[in-house]
């Protein structure tokens, strides 16, 4: 009798746990290199599309960040000042010019500078005395303050001007009392509204603040805004002060301290630079801060004594 022969097609193995395992940790392997090669550009393309960066949010949500001095890196080296020997205090900025303006106490002159320390020319200052602080309102107008008088005067300084005699300057006295060789350090402006702030050395460490006086309004207005002497910010003194527009902040200077402080109006703490070696980029302390100021770019400046301009900057 015949047989009829089955024809059976093999059937391949099943393939063992082990061989499985393989091939998944394989898979995997795959996709992550792939995924790691191409994580740079997709994060790249994910801030660009949802601006996803800390700072970017925070404006978008209408955040006060302040400018986060942590950021800020000495620029370059220590900058002597030519035809300085010493007692330069204070500092400022002159938007309309893109120049810097820097005041010196005994003998008191002005001197502008480019914003590379370079002088380009010296203002003598006629019969004024302890020449402390000085800010750029505009206009070509400057407000200078006198220490230990506790005065404010304010001047006109052209492309032309060579010296101001100070018998026919504008000015006030302020009824702000302090110790001996403690009064103004610093004076600085909101441009917008033509405020004018100031801070006392210490005995007490103060702010005032004086509005109406630029502006020639005829109810002259001078307050304290915060207190200044209980607030622990690590401060001993003060000897400069800029108002900072786009965050509505004050930068703080304490030569004491080698500190530089960023508050909002309130006085809450935004952020602080230390003026120590070791830090921002400091190979030695900062020898007595006593000018501070920002140029159009942002860009850092710090007037110290005897006759030093440092420049720091975010752009390392």
């Amino acid at each position: 009798m015949r047989q009829n022969k089955l024809q059976v097609d093999a059937i391949p193995p099943k393939p063992t746990n082990a061989l499985l395992s393989h091939l998944y940790r394989h898979k995997v392997c795959f996709y992550l290199t792939i995924l790691l090669l191409f994580f740079p550009v997709l994060t790249t393309l994910a801030a660009q599309f949802f601006d996803l960066s800390e700072l970017s949010i925070l404006r978008k949500q209408n955040i006060t960040t302040g400018l986060q001095l942590s950021r800020y890196k000495l620029t370059g080296i220590p900058i002597t000042l030519t035809g300085v020997t010493n007692n330069a205090s204070g500092l400022t900025f002159n938007a309309d010019t893109g120049t810097l303006f820097a005041i010196i106490n005994n003998p008191e002159k002005i001197i502008e500078l480019n914003t590379q320390g370079e002088v380009l020319r010296t203002i003598a200052l006629k019969g004024f005395e302890d020449t402390e602080g000085l800010a750029y309102l505009g206009n070509q107008q400057f407000a200078i303050i006198e220490e230990r008088k506790r005065v404010i005067i304010i001047v006109s300084i052209t492309s032309q001007t060579i010296a101001l005699e100070l018998a026919s300057q504008r000015s006030i006295a302020l009824p702000v009392s302090s110790a001996n060789n403690n009064g103004f350090e610093g004076i600085t402006t909101d441009p917008s509204s033509g405020r004018l702030y100031i801070v006392n050395e210490k005995s007490p460490r103060q702010l005032v603040q004086i509005d109406g006086f630029t502006t020639n309004q005829p109810n002259l207005s001078v307050s304290i805004p915060l207190d200044l002497e209980h607030k622990p910010m690590g401060n001993k003194d003060f000897s400069g002060i800029y108002f900072n527009a786009e965050f509505q902040t004050l930068l703080l200077l304490s030569d004491e301290s080698k500190l530089l402080t960023e508050v909002d109006l309130n006085g809450q703490i935004n952020s602080q630079l230390h003026l120590n070696a070791g830090h921002a980029g400091l190979r030695k302390s900062i020898p007595q801060a006593e000018g501070i100021t920002l140029d159009n770019e942002g860009v850092l400046y710090i007037l110290s004594e005897p006759n030093l301009l440092y420049r720091f900057d975010t752009k390392g």
